[in-house]
C-alpha cells in the first residue's frame, strides 16, 4: 500500500518498463524533509519526476510537503505544486512566509501560494494552488555553548584532545546521545578518542561511507539501549527514527541555521518534549558563528530556500529518460510545455530547450568526442522525438543527481559490503596496510580496479581514512547576525557586560570571555571592529617580505570566493604580477610581491559591481572549481555515462574524460553543459546577487572600507591566515596548463536567460 523510496529509485522505477506497472492505482506522493532538496538539483530532478508521475497515474495524485525548516512556505508550495498549462489562474490569495518549527496539527490555513512576478509572464504556466499550513510551534529548545578550554585563544598543541572529555562527560550525563560532526573522518576520529578514554564502547560512528547494513545495525542497537551514543555526520540530521534521544552534541558550527535546527530537533523528537543541544566550539570564529546560528534558531530566522532554475544537465537527463519510456511519441513543442509544468523549469525559454535536444540528437560531430554521440533523434519534419536504441539504460543506469565522489567500496572475502574509501586514501595504501572503519581495524588484502577486500585486524595499529568533499560556506544570511554580535563582543566593558552576554547567548564564561577578548584585541590593533557596516582593509608585510592584503568581511565563503577571483584579476591586470587570492567565511587575503610602494589598496574600494561580474565570468572558466562541476554536469547530462552498472569509472578517468570533452567543445559557445556550468557556479556555488549588493553599497558609501598597516597581523587576520580552507577546489580538475589562456567561449544571451535574465529574444530599450 505505501512505496518509501528515494528520488534516484523513483526515477529508475518511471523509467524500466515494469516499474512504470507499480502505480496504476496511485494517489498520493509525500515528500518529506522537502527543504532538503528544493533549493538542489535533486530537488528539480524529482520535480519532473513528479510530473511524471502524474501523468502516469489514473488521476494526478495529491501532493504533500512536509518540513520543520523551510521557508519562504510559498517558494516551497510553488516547488511542490508545480504549474498547468496556459496562462495565470485567477483568484490566487498571498501567504506567510515565515519559517517554522513543525509541531501541532492546529495553525494558520492558505488556500494557495501568492503571486509571484514571472508568473505575470502571459506565455508562463499558471501555479496550482496550494494549500498552506503552518503549525505555527516554535519547538521548545534549550541550548548552550560549551568551550571544551578555559580559553580558546590558547588550546596548546591540539583542541581536539580537549573535547574528547568533554564529549564524554556529555555522553555520559544523558541515556542516549547524538552527536554531530561536519565530516566523515571527524566521526571516525572522534568515536576513536571517547571511546579509549572511556575504556568501552561506549560510542560508534555513523556516516555515509558505511554500508546501508551496518547504518540500520547502530540504529537498532541505540533504539535498544545497547549503544550510548553515536559520532555522526548529516547522516542523521533529517527523520531516521534512532528512537528516544536525550541529548545532541554538535562539535563546531553546522554552518545553517535549518541544519541546527534538525539536528538539535533530533533530541526529545516528541511532540511535547524539550529538544537540548549542546555545542562545542573548536576556536575563535568558530564559537563567534555558533552564538549567530542559535540567536537565528531561537528567532525561527531560517535560511531562504532558492529553488535552482532551469539546470540544463538535468533536463538533458530528463528529456532522454522521457522520451525512451514513455509512450507515444513525444514532440518537441509537447515536451517542452511538458517540462515547464515542473516549477525549476517554469521559466524555461525555447531557445534553451532547443539546445539541449541539439546536444542530444547529435547536433555536435561525435567525431571530436564520442561522448557527443546521440541519445535521441529529432526529426524536424514531424517534430517527433525518439530514443535511440541504448537511451533506456544510459538514462536507467547514469541516472540521478548525486554526483560521483571517487569512492571505492570495502568489502571482505565473502563479498560483504562494509563501506566506502576515498579513492586517493585507496591510491596511497598498499596491500598489507591497515585502517580504522566503523571503529573497527581492517587489514587491506588485495585492491582492485573498484574495491578494497579486507580481513578483520583487531588490535593492528590502523590508519584513520580521509574523505574528499566541499566545505560547507556560511551563508550572506547569516551576517547581518555576526555584524550585531561582533558589536556587542565589542561594548562589554565589566563583568556584568560579560554576566549579561553569557546569559544572552546562552554561553559558558570561557566562550564569552575569550569572544570579547578577540574582539577586543582586534580594535586595539585596527582601531575598528569589522562588521556587516565597516570593513576593514589590513596590510602588512611576512615573514619573506611579500605584501598580504587582509579584508575583513563578514559576508561568508560563497560572496567571498568571486569577490577574490576578481579582485585576482584585476590586481594582474594593474599590476602584471600573479596574486595568490584565499577566501574564508571572515575574509579573503591577497599575497603579492613587493613592489616597492604602498600597497595597491584602491584596486580594491575601487571595484564596481559591473565590473565585477564580468572579470568573475572571465575568469572562473579557468578555474579548478569550473572544471570540477562541468564534470559533474556532464556526467548528470549521460554524456559520461557510466557503463558497466556492476563496475565504477575511476575517478581520475573520469577526470580525463571530462578535460576531454570540455577541450573539444570549446568552440561551440552555446554548448548547453559549457552554459550550465557557468550557471551553476555563477548562482549556486558562488553568490554573485550577495556580491553585487555588498559592492553597490559600498559605491553608495552604507558599507566602508578603513585601510589599516599593521605590523604584525591582527588577530581577525592571524585566524584568517591559520583557518584557510579552499572550499570547492579539486585541483585535477583544473583546465589543462597550456589552455589556461584560452578563455572559454560562452553563448552570455543563453547564460543570461538561464539565470532569469532578459535573453537575446527579448527587445531591448
Amino acid at each position: 500500500h505505501i512505496l518509501i523510496t528515494t528520488p534516484e529509485s523513483l526515477h529508475i522505477l518511471l523509467t524500466s518498463v515494469r516499474g512504470r506497472t507499480m502505480f496504476s492505482a496511485l494517489r498520493a506522493v509525500i515528500v518529506d524533509e522537502i527543504h532538503a532538496v528544493a533549493g538542489t538539483k535533486r530537488g528539480a530532478h524529482l520535480a519532473v519526476t513528479l510530473e511524471r508521475l502524474a501523468r502516469l497515474a489514473p488521476e494526478a495524485p495529491q501532493r504533500i510537503g512536509l518540513s520543520a525548516t523551510q521557508r519562504p512556505l510559498e517558494e516551497i508550495a510553488r516547488f511542490l505544486g508545480g504549474c498547468e498549462k496556459g496562462g495565470r489562474g485567477e483568484g490566487e490569495t498571498g501567504g506567510r512566509s515565515e519559517g517554522r518549527k513543525v509541531g501541532r496539527s492546529e495553525g494558520l490555513e492558505l488556500d494557495a501560494v501568492p503571486d509571484h512576478p514571472t508568473s505575470r509572464h502571459p506565455d508562463l504556466p499558471a501555479f496550482r494552488p496550494v494549500r498552506i499550513i503552518d503549525c505555527g510551534l516554535v519547538k521548545r529548545m534549550e541550548t548552550h555553548v560549551l568551550s571544551p578550554v578555559p580559553d580558546l585563544a590558547d588550546v596548546g598543541g591540539t583542541i581536539w584532545t580537549s573535547v574528547a572529555p568533554l564529549v564524554l562527560e556529555q555522553i555520559r550525563s544523558a541515556r542516549t546521545t547524538l552527536v554531530f560532526v561536519n565530516n566523515r573522518a571527524q566521526a571516525e576520529r572522534m568515536a576513536a578518542r571517547v571511546n579509549a578514554l572511556a575504556d568501552e564502547e561506549i560510542a560508534l560512528p555513523y556516516h555515509g561511507s558505511l554500508s546501508r547494513e551496518r547504518r540500520f545495525l547502530l540504529e537498532e542497537r541505540l533504539k535498544a539501549g545497547e549503544l550510548r551514543a553515536l559520532v555522526t555526520t548529516s547522516s542523521l540530521e533529517l527523520g531516521i527514527d534512532v528512537g528516544s534521544v536525550d541529548l545532541v552534541v554538535q562539535l563546531q558550527s553546522p554552518k545553517r541555521v535549518s541544519a541546527a535546527l534538525q539536528r538539535v530537533g533530533r533530541a526529545g523528537h516528541s511532540l511535547d518534549a524539550t529538544s537540548r543541544g549542546v555545542f562545542v566550539p573548536t576556536f575563535r570564529d568558530d564559537a563567534l558563528e555558533q552564538l549567530a546560528i542559535l540567536d537565528a534558531m531561537r528567532a525561527g530566522d531560517v535560511e531562504p530556500t532558492h529553488v535552482v532554475q532551469n539546470a540544463l544537465d538535468v533536463l538533458a537527463q530528463l528529456v532522454v529518460a522521457i522520451v525512451a519510456s514513455e509512450q507515444p511519441e513525444w514532440t518537441s513543442a509537447e515536451l517542452f510545455h511538458f517540462v515547464r509544468r515542473a516549477y525549476p523549469y517554469h521559466g524555461l525559454t525555447r531557445a534553451a530547450f532547443d539546445e539541449v535536444l541539439g546536444m542530444l540528437s547529435g547536433k555536435y560531430p561525435s567525431d571530436v568526442a564520442a561522448e557527443l554521440e546521440p541519445r535521441i533523434h529529432w526529426d524536424r519534419v514531424s517534430d517527433l522525438l525518439t530514443p535511440t536504441r541504448s537511451a533506456r539504460m544510459v538514462a536507467t543506469i547514469s541516472g540521478g543527481t548525486i554526483p560521483d565522489r571517487g569512492l571505492y567500496t570495502v568489502n571482505l572475502p565473502d563479498k560483504t559490503r562494509l563501506g566506502e574509501l576515498d579513492e586517493e586514501f585507496v591510491h596511497e595504501s598498499r596491500v598489507g596496510d591497515a585502517f580504522q572503519l566503523g571503529s573497527s581495524t581492517w587489514r587491506i588484502r588485495s585492491i582492485e580496479h573498484d574495491r578494497v577486500v579486507v580481513v578483520p585486524a583487531p588490535g593492528a595499529p590502523a590508519r584513520m581514512p580521509f574523505w574528499h568533499g566541499e566545505f560547507m560556506a556560511r551563508s550572506k544570511h547569516l551576517t547581518p547576525r555576526v555584524g550585531a554580535l561582533r558589536r556587542e563582543l565589542d561594548d562589554a566593558r565589566t563583568l556584568a557586560d560579560l554576566a549579561m552576554l553569557q546569559q544572552e547567548h546562552h554561553a559558558d564564561e570561557a566562550t564569552t570571555r575569550s569572544l570579547v577578548e578577540y574582539v577586543q584585541a582586534q580594535r586595539a590593533i585596527t582601531r575598528i571592529v569589522p562588521d556587516d557596516r565597516r570593513l576593514v582593509l589590513e596590510h602588512f608585510r611576512d615573514e619573506v617580505g611579500s605584501v598580504r592584503m587582509v579584508l575583513h568581511s563578514p559576508f561568508g565563503g560563497r560572496v567571498h570566493a568571486p569577490w577574490g577571483m576578481a579582485l585576482g584579476r584585476r590586481m594582474r591586470e594593474r599590476l602584471g604580477v600573479e596574486v595568490q587570492v584565499q577566501t574564508t567565511d571572515d575574509g579573503l587575503m591577497l599575497r603579492l610581491p613587493d613592489l616597492g610602494g604602498a600597497p595597491p589598496t584602491d584596486v580594491i574600494r575601487s571595484l564596481t559591481a559591473a565590473e565585477a561580474e564580468k572579470l568573475v565570468v572571465e575568469e572562473v572558466g579557468q578555474s579548478s572549481l569550473f572544471g570540477a562541476r562541468f564534470r559533474m554536469n556532464a556526467a548528470r547530462a549521460l554524456l559520461l555515462p557510466r557503463g558497466n552498472p556492476r563496475r565504477r569509472m575511476p575517478l581520475w578517468l573520469q577526470r580525463l574524460k571530462a578535460l576531454d570533452l570540455l577541450q573539444a567543445v570549446r568552440e561551440y559557445p552555446s554548448f548547453p553543459i559549457v552554459v550550465e556550468t557557468y550557471r551553476d557556479v555563477l548562482q549556486d556555488a558562488f553568490d554573485m546577487g550577495g556580491l553585487r549588493d555588498v559592492l553597490e553599497r559600498i559605491a553608495e558609501g552604507t558599507v566602508t572600507i578603513r585601510v589599516v598597516e599593521t605590523e604584525i597581523p591582527s588577530p581577525f587576520a592571524a585566524s584568517l591566515q591559520f583557518g584557510f580552507v579552499i572550499d570547492h577546489m579539486y585541483g585535477k580538475d583544473v583546465p589543462r596548463a597550456e589552455e589556461r589562456a584560452a578563455l572559454l567561449s560562452l553563448d552570455r544571451a543563453l547564460l543570461d536567460e538561464l539565470m532569469g535574465g532578459e535573453g537575446a529574444d527579448e527587445p531591448t530599450l
